[in-house]
């Protein structure tokens, strides 16, 4: 009976930490979480409960997306291969809590400007996520979304311009024309045109994502600024290079 009430004791003890570690997660004290999920998995595998068991696999995820905030990337990876491999053998080969993990570790070689290794797990988990989630699912277009940001961290300025418009075309059929998150993309959209020159089209997605944020926000709201200065940013470039233009006689 004494046992029974100490491992009780330990389980609701255990409950109660991990809520504080997620609570010291959302407020920045990232030490101080990463010391109580290890705690919490130090005690869960003391019940008995198993080392390679889901709950073991979520907190090392989280313990990794501590690290990859504090910017320690080797950690970072360390700890989402060790929730991946859990995963790997709870798991079959193409289920999506895999894909999640290929893309929290994409995530965190993107954070390394590693871009190669970025791109290979995030196509990791876009074949995942498409031939389990379905073409249109959220994940789909967020990934395309990130592998986006990536070619064009590579200035590969037309891939990441085909990967924005496959996201932003799951958007619109999953939330609408006029929502926010596709605003986003088109505010992306128009940051590659402006690098590639394309003026008159980066003035069309400025002002799409302009009036999507300014409907859904208000005018006041910090992504109608951004948007704005960026247009009127591009606009005085624009200028300056028609003024720099030698006219031809």
């Amino acid at each position: 009976m004494s046992n029974e009430i100490d491992s009780s004791a330990l389980e609701d003890e255990l409950n109660d930490n991990y809520a504080v570690a997620s609570s010291l997660y959302k407020q920045g004290l990232f030490d101080r979480a990463i010391n109580l999920y290890e705690e919490c998995i130090s005690k869960y595998i003391y019940l008995e409960k198993g080392s390679d068991s889901a709950y073991v696999a979520s907190t090392y995820n989280n313990i990794a997306a501590a690290y990859n905030i504090k910017g320690d990337y080797e950690k970072a990876l360390q700890y989402h291969e060790k929730s991946l491999q859990i995963k790997i053998k709870k798991y079959e080969d193409s289920h999506p809590e895999i894909a999640d993990s290929y893309n929290n570790i994409a995530i965190v070689y993107y954070n390394q400007a590693d871009y190669v290794r970025a791109l290979s797990n995030y196509n990791k988990s876009l074949i995942i996520y498409t031939s389990k989630l379905g073409k249109d699912h959220p994940k789909v277009a967020d990934t395309y979304y990130n592998i986006a940001i990536v070619y064009y961290n590579r200035n590969n300025f037309d891939t990441a311009l085909s990967y924005y418009d496959k996201a932003v075309q799951i958007r619109q059929r999953e939330l609408g024309s006029d929502h926010p998150a596709v605003a986003d993309i088109f505010h992306n959209m128009a940051t590659v045109y402006h690098c590639q020159y394309d003026y008159a089209r980066a003035v069309e997605y400025y002002e799409k994502c302009l009036r999507i944020y300014e409907e859904s926000y208000g005018v006041d709201h910090q992504d109608v600024s951004m948007a704005a200065s960026n247009l009127h940013m591009m606009e005085m470039e624009r200028q300056e290079r028609l003024l720099s233009t030698p006219k031809k006689s």
